[in-house]
């Protein structure tokens, strides 16, 4: 009897045993296959074009640093990648790259006019630097193809830190302002641009949010160059409304990480370990070296906010110092903007409200009657650029024209 029990339980052991090791192994496989999908997601890393030479070799912004000439998707145009002076939130000096596109037609007898894109969230990891795609700027860059036929000069900054090293203020305002401002300033100096010192603004998502702080910035930070007009879609307004609606969402998890974990490394004192629970913070890191720039790179960055507790904060950062000041500072402000505006939003949008845009742009109008609202019925937030852009070329065309400006204020 005793014989026989022990004879089972050392014919038992191994079985567990190797239960335990195939579990363990597939895991591990699935692990490391997750792992190559998230890098194979990811962008080219920066090359030496990125890097910064020390000491800058001036702080005028505009100033280009250097360029490289580069090959597009993009029909009857010349890329450039550039890197260029500009200035961080506190008005200091820094490097900035990005892309900027100059058409092959002749140029008009009074020079070419120019649109500045803001990119949306890319990331906030030096490679989610938006000029490493260039290659693919039709897919990325709503309307370049059409600006480029217009005529239109097409400057793309990366923002601060994307690309270059160092943070990525991401979301704060002026930083990004200053750098969609000075990418105008320095495509006066592209061989054969010919800017007549006249542009456009236009941006989506986070690049509507620089639109915003770009047109009320535009006189006292760029008085050189004159702004016609600026045109959003479904731009970043009141953070922490946004921060509210989205942080408990698959896209929350995802831009919410990267919000915070950006701020710890820009703000000495919004550190990470005093805002997300310590069993989130790995997940969290995770998300925030991913870029949600190529098609499938949002899928791929999905899985880790799994791992993220349904309540992974440990306060309210739209009530917890230094959050809430930084939140409040950096939320658009529906004032201070002259030129016209025309703004873009899809009524199906899940991560900027539809009413959240609506209330923004009725503020607005109280000191600019120059303020058109389109509502797109149906349309989401991720494509809402390359919707929107059709409706903007025209408008822009009318404004570069000389068409009296008009709004839509009070019908909306």
């Amino acid at each position: 009897m005793t014989k026989k029990y022990i004879k089972k339980r050392k014919s038992a052991k191994p079985v567990y045993i190797r239960i335990f090791l195939y579990v363990l192994i597939v895991v591990s496989g699935l692990f490391l296959i997750y792992m190559a999908l998230f890098y194979l997601a990811q962008p080219p890393r920066p090359d030496a074009f990125y890097d910064i030479p020390e000491p800058l070799t001036s702080i005028t912004p505009g100033t280009i640093i250097k360029t490289s000439k580069i090959s597009t998707d993009v029909a009857n145009a010349q890329a450039y990648k550039v890197m260029y002076i500009s200035r961080d939130e506190n008005n200091l000096p820094i490097a900035v790259t990005g892309t900027v596109f100059v058409p092959q037609s002749i140029p008009p007898a009074g020079g070419r006019n120019l649109v500045a894109w803001a990119h949306g969230t890319s990331g906030i990891a030096d490679q989610c630097a938006p000029s490493l795609l260039a290659s693919q700027a039709t897919k990325h860059l709503p309307g370049v193809q059409q600006y480029i036929d217009e005529g239109y000069i097409v400057t793309a900054t990366d923002y601060q830190g994307l690309g270059t090293k160092g943070p990525h203020p991401y979301l704060i305002g002026n930083s990004q302002a200053h750098g969609v401002l000075d990418s105008v300033r320095a495509a006066k100096s592209i061989p054969d641009s010919n800017f007549n010192g006249r542009y456009a603004l236009w941006g989506h998502s986070q690049g509507g949010q620089s639109v915003i702080y770009s047109s009320q910035l535009a006189k006292s930070y760029a008085p050189e160059i004159s702004l016609v007009a600026s045109a959003a879609a479904a731009p970043a307004t009141d953070l922490a409304t946004l921060l509210k609606d989205d942080i408990q969402t698959e896209v929350g998890k995802v831009l919410g990480p990267m919000a915070l974990k950006s701020w710890s490394e820009v703000y000495p004192d919004a550190e990470m370990s005093k805002i997300i629970k310590a069993e989130a913070i790995p997940a969290a890191n995770l998300i925030a070296e991913g870029c949600i720039e190529t098609a499938n790179s949002i899928e791929v960055l999905l899985p880790p906010t799994k791992e993220l507790p349904k309540d992974f904060l440990l306060q309210d950062p739209t009530v917890a110092q230094p959050w809430a000041n930084i939140i409040a500072n950096n939320s658009a402000k529906p004032s201070g903007i002259s030129a016209p505006m025309f703004i873009g939003q899809g009524t199906a949008d899940n991560v900027v409200s539809p009413a959240l845009t609506q209330t923004w742009a009725n503020n607005l109008c109280r000191t600019n009657s120059n303020v058109t609202l389109k509502s797109y019925p149906g349309l989401g937030h991720n494509t809402a650029g390359f919707v929107v852009v059709n409706d903007v070329i025209p408008w822009l065309a009318g404004m570069f024209s000389g068409q009296k400006p008009s709004g839509n204020c009070g019908s909306f």
